[in-house]
């Protein structure tokens, strides 16, 4: 990956699903937005005006293209070429939405960490309005807006109903509320401090892997929904959740080095809730009582989980008929 002028990016990824960190530096800026875009032209403009048009000015835009074939090259370089906050990498070739993720986010140098998806629009006022909660109260560790949702011409249809999740002031009660409440995961999209994610596994390469990753911030520290509706969700025909049907489409969106593997990603989203809690920074009691409301979990999604099993069952012998043919195969969680 190079940042696109002149100089190699530094915290250059490694492989797997995070890339190298980068060290803060001083005289940072406050908020680090990170935009990762993979052939993002239609809408990328409108989330980069979005975020420059904040009234919190003190921010940096950490763009990370992740190997785009159409304009989204153009838009990028036009934008970083105009704002000095603007900084843009790209990678000669896709490595998923998993490993773009976490680049934008180890790229950053800012306390507090938003990720802005590149069809998405923040209204003035938003990053304001959360660092100054964040500020307010040091036990929370993220804050968020409520969310309205937009269509591909901008025209608002739906405004979400409050969640207020991980409210609670017990660890274990916001990972069971963040585990047993899994949904549109929104305060994943709010205001972060980067001194929270950096405990966390981040976005891992498989579907549906926000809500580990809520559920690793919510053992860290509470959420706050504020109530202005300041954030615009773009549902579109081109949304990676209504392009990518299959789970192995999927599989191979969040991370291209499982293309064509047999995956069991039910399984995987529990098994990561379990290893968030054995990361988490807590009491062997209170970790405890978090390892509880996965029976809770796994009982609310046992026909998933069972469908997995059949379907990685089936995966398993028709790649035995390929292997017989010189194909290969893996079975993986």
């Amino acid at each position: 990956m190079v940042a696109c002028g002149s100089r190699r990016a530094p915290g250059r990824p490694r492989g797997g699903d995070v890339a190298e960190p980068r060290t803060t530096a001083a005289g940072s800026p406050r908020v680090s937005v990170g935009v990762p875009v993979y052939n993002g032209e239609e809408f990328l403009a409108e989330a980069l005006e979005g975020v420059l048009r904040q009234d919190f000015r003190d921010l940096e835009v950490v763009i990370s293209d992740n190997g785009s074939t159409d304009g989204t090259q153009g838009i990028c370089e036009r934008y970083a070429a105009q704002d000095e906050r603007v900084r843009y990498l790209r990678s000669d070739v896709n490595r998923g939405l998993a490993w773009n993720f976490n680049t934008v986010f180890h790229e950053g140098r800012g306390e507090f960490f938003m990720w802005n998806a590149a069809d998405d629009v923040r209204l003035p006022g938003m990053v304001g309005a959360c660092v100054a909660a964040l500020d307010a109260d040091p036990g929370l560790v993220l804050a968020h807006t409520r969310t309205t949702y937009v269509d591909e011409r901008s025209r608002p249809f739906k405004v979400w109903p409050r969640t207020d999740r991980a409210t609670q002031a017990n660890p274990s009660e916001r990972f069971g509320d963040v585990v047993l409440h899994e949904a549109e995961c929104f305060p994943a999209h709010g205001v972060i401090r980067r001194s929270a994610l950096l405990g966390t596994a981040l976005h891992g390469g498989y579907p549906n892997s926000d809500n580990p990753l809520l559920a690793e911030l919510a053992l860290r520290g509470r959420f706050l929904e504020l109530d202005e509706e300041l954030f615009h969700r773009r549902d579109h025909p081109g949304r990676s959740m209504r392009a990518f049907t299959t789970t192995r489409a999927r599989n191979a969106f969040f991370d291209p080095r499982r293309s064509g593997k047999v995956t069991l990603p039910r399984w995987r989203v529990g098994a990561e809730y379990a290893r968030g809690v054995h990361r988490a920074p807590l009491p062997q009691a209170e970790k405890a009582r978090c390892y509880a409301y996965l029976g809770p979990w796994a009982v609310k999604w046992r026909g998933t989980l069972a469908r997995n099993l059949g379907s990685a069952a089936s995966q398993v012998v028709a790649q035995k008929v390929t292997q017989r043919r010189g194909g290969r195969g893996t079975l993986t969680a």
